[in-house]
């Protein structure tokens, strides 16, 4: 982190992608994601509660199409296809 330049931890989604950057552009990747494995669905839960979404609605109907879910969801896109993650985090 300090040959990054990042002296505290982030404290939004927004800062952790800034810093995900820092740590890639010394070599590294920027945010560990498990892909594939199970507790992929867990990271996923983080960013969607963060957005005030929860997996199921009060009405017992699926939150997966709300907006928070979406943006949870755009931002692990974003983040694998800047390449802040390590390769074939989806498919390995």
């Amino acid at each position: 982190f300090e040959k990054a330049g990042i002296a505290k931890p982030p404290a939004t989604w927004t800062e952790l992608q800034e810093d995900a950057r820092k740590i890639k552009g010394v070599g590294a990747f920027g945010f560990g994601l498990q892909g594939k494995e199970i507790e992929t669905d867990v990271y996923y839960y983080y960013a969607m509660w963060s957005q005030g979404t929860e997996i199921l609605n009060k009405d017992g109907t699926s939150g997966l199409s709300t907006p928070g879910a979406l943006d949870a969801a755009k931002l692990y896109k974003s983040m694998i296809d800047e390449g802040l993650t390590e390769p074939g985090v989806t498919s390995n």
